[in-house]
């Protein structure tokens, strides 16, 4: 035990040490405290003096907060960290110490950010994988609706496993005393990681864009990535267009291929020819089809005059690809080229999936590219693939999706060319054709107006 006299005596060499640990506190980052100064000596004498006369063990502080977050975001205690202290003077100060500590004003932006992404997350929505066909703008085969549920299974593996990393950064970020600065290594990570969950959520929200777990996901990772990165503030929720190898701007016009004067090109709406063909059967269901044929909305002789003179603002010859998932659309299109409703010389290839598609430009330089979106591997999905393989070729969207309601400026900006709105007409033998036909001869009306390079 101590006497009265080691006590007092002890409690005024640790008064005196204060002057001393501020003195460490103040070396610059990355340096390491000397003790061959006059007062660490001292200190250092006095200090060893009195516990070795008192029989004290020496003092040291432990911290219980965690300072270190390793790159997996698990956090080290501080007490396990090395420490510079009056005691043990020579271990060196944390290197750069002022660009890896978290300073209350960036702490308090993570709070924010983290309480925003909670409140998000107790109001989220049930995910919707096993309820796509309610949030799709049309019926869709078989195949379509499993490659639709893969889709939206790897979004959500993706969402679960970058969540867990983004929660724990704006846990222990807003926490006083608990994480850092990352690393540029856990900076790239962090940040790829949001990026990819955002962009994969947006392009399966293209093609269902009334799901409102996906809306909602939506938010939550643009407020995630504004929060991360706020330099990026304001340009995450308002998408941008991409710069193109053709210098296109954006016009909504031209992009939906709607005459030059501003009218539709569109047909009025002929009666449907199949009610519902991914449920009927393949061949009994054709006889509904074989009546509309013989009594069609539009005569193949007034059809027949109008081709002419569409096919003379049309490139002769082309050699086009068909993608869709449903078989009349790509039968259609078959029987028009072999009938020369294209053109003199004018070839079509069909394929069900982009896969197919893409393989076939090993071989096949193509004039004109038609494709469904809501069909597997093909629409935006297989348009980077696209492009690398050929820059020139002309992309025209197909879809049963209303103007405006398939994020024209979305597909401008993944490469495509155009939009061409189509209902049950495209079914409509000599209507479907003639639509066809004006939609194109107004594009490329626009390409030689504006010079485009495809």
């Amino acid at each position: 035990m101590l006497n009265t006299k080691q006590l007092f005596s002890f409690v005024l060499i640790a008064a005196a040490a204060w002057p001393a640990q501020n003195a460490v506190a103040q070396v610059r980052p990355g340096s390491v405290i000397k003790a061959n100064t006059s007062v660490a000596k001292g200190l250092d004498k006095a200090v060893k003096s009195t516990v070795k006369a008192a029989k004290v063990p020496a003092f040291t502080t432990k911290a219980t907060h965690s300072v270190y977050p390793s790159q997996a975001l698990n956090f080290v205690p501080s007490n396990k960290a090395p420490k510079a202290t009056a005691l043990n003077p020579k271990i060196p100060v944390t290197p750069n110490l002022d660009s890896v500590l978290i300073y209350g004003k960036e702490r308090e932006r993570y709070r924010v950010v983290r309480e925003e992404l909670q409140n998000m997350s107790v109001k989220m929505p049930k995910e919707q994988s096993a309820n796509i066909a309610a949030y799709l703008r049309h019926s869709v085969p078989d195949e379509t609706m499993r490659y639709m549920q893969e889709r939206y299974q790897k979004v959500l593996n993706l969402i679960n496993k970058n969540q867990q990393e983004v929660t724990a950064f704006f846990t222990y970020a807003s926490l006083p005393g608990e994480g850092r600065v990352p690393n540029m290594q856990e900076k790239n990570a962090l940040s790829s990681a949001m990026y990819n969950t955002l962009m994969a959520i947006r392009n399966l929200k293209a093609d269902l864009p009334d799901d409102p777990f996906l809306i909602m996901q939506d938010e939550y990772w643009a407020t995630a990535y504004e929060g991360f990165n706020p330099l990026l503030a304001g340009h995450i929720r308002t998408q941008t267009v991409m710069p193109r190898g053709d210098f296109r701007k954006f016009d909504h016009k031209e992009f939906d291929l709607m005459n030059p004067d501003g009218t539709d090109y569109v047909l009025p709406q002929a009666d449907t020819l199949i009610l519902d063909p991914d449920e009927m059967e393949e061949m009994d269901s054709y006889a509904y089809v074989r009546m509309r044929q013989q009594n069609p909305p539009i005569t193949q002789e007034n059809a027949a005059i109008e081709r002419t003179e569409l096919l003379k603002h049309i490139p002769a010859g082309m050699h086009i690809a068909i993608i869709n998932d449903d078989t009349l659309p790509l039968v259609n299109f078959k029987g028009w080229a072999e009938k020369g409703y294209f053109g003199e010389g004018a070839t079509v290839d069909t394929f069900k999936n982009g896969l197919d598609f893409l393989d076939s430009m090993k071989y096949i330089k193509y004039d004109l590219v038609i494709t469904d979106l809501l069909v597997p591997n093909g629409g935006k999905a297989m348009m980077k693939d696209l492009r690398l393989k050929d820059d020139r070729v002309p992309v025209i969207a197909m879809s049963k999706y209303d103007r405006g309601e398939a994020g024209e400026k979305d597909l401008f900006t993944h490469g495509m060319d155009g939009y061409l709105w189509y209902n049950n007409n495209v079914n409509e033998g000599a209507y479907g054709y003639i639509e066809v036909l004006r939609a194109l001869k107004n594009y490329y009306y626009y390409k030689g107006l504006h010079n485009w390079g495809r």
